[in-house]
């Protein structure tokens, strides 16, 4: 169909077309609302990266956590991340 047609179908029926995009956009919408469940965050990982390291030590301790949001810790000069973790964890508790 060439767009003069096209254009021509819009201009003489738009509540028709209208009508006609709507219903693909609702049955789209319901049969993609599915997918939602069928999704997970999951991807490439590599198992070697501190991510994944840190990823197993919480599974491990708490169980399955989705990630609402990711903190950065960098210790100071001359500590080390193990000698600050009781002020990491009293900041978190609060």
């Amino acid at each position: 169909m060439s767009l003069s047609r096209w254009s021509d179908v819009v201009v003489r029926r738009p509540k028709l077309v209208l009508a006609v995009v709507l219903s693909v956009v609702l049955a789209s919408a319901a049969w993609g609302s599915s997918v939602f469940a069928r999704l997970s965050e999951g991807g490439h990982t590599d198992r070697a990266s501190q991510a994944a390291w840190v990823n197993s030590v919480v599974k491990h301790d708490f169980g399955y956590q989705a990630p609402d949001v990711i903190v950065i810790y960098t210790a100071p000069r001359g500590t080390t991340l193990a000698s600050v973790a009781a002020l990491v964890t009293g900041r978190l508790a609060r």
